[in-house]
């Protein structure tokens, strides 16, 4: 497979991993799942989450009648964090039928070969330099 390019946190083009290739993101579908809120604290940048789990997920169940996927909320959370750069922050979002607020979806999660992590969405486009990022339901 040949290696992706992207723009990370400067003007320089770096190799970077897409998030399925992590092992705690490989079993979730962030395009459809859904982003309600978004936090900076003590260390940490977390993003709270309705979660797309894949049929593997050993949390998966069948869809209710209702639905498409298997919805489960959790939280996706960077460690231990170094530094943040806000480069578009959109304070977009939607009421949906339970009166939750929702800001879409993750449309893009990268990683460079620096400690860098690159998300994108409606609510906009963030780099983080963090040790990790791990998914706590």
């Amino acid at each position: 497979m040949a290696e992706d390019l992207t723009i990370l946190h400067s003007d320089r083009t770096m190799p970077h991993r897409a998030y399925w290739e992590h092992a705690a993101l490989e079993l979730i579908y962030l395009e459809d799942s859904y982003v309600f809120g978004i936090e900076e604290c003590a260390g940490e940048l977390v993003f709270e989450m309705e979660f797309v789990l894949r049929e593997e997920h050993p949390l998966y169940e069948p869809p209710k009648p209702s639905d498409q996927y298997c919805f489960r909320k959790g939280r996706l959370v960077f460690r231990d964090v170094k530094e943040v750069k806000w480069l578009e922050r959109r304070d977009v979002g939607s009421w949906d039928a339970t009166g939750q607020r929702d800001f879409g979806n993750i449309d893009a999660l990268h990683q460079d070969d620096h400690g860098w992590f690159q998300l994108e969405g409606d609510w906009g486009k963030v780099d983080v330099r963090a040790e990790g990022v791990e998914v706590r339901f």
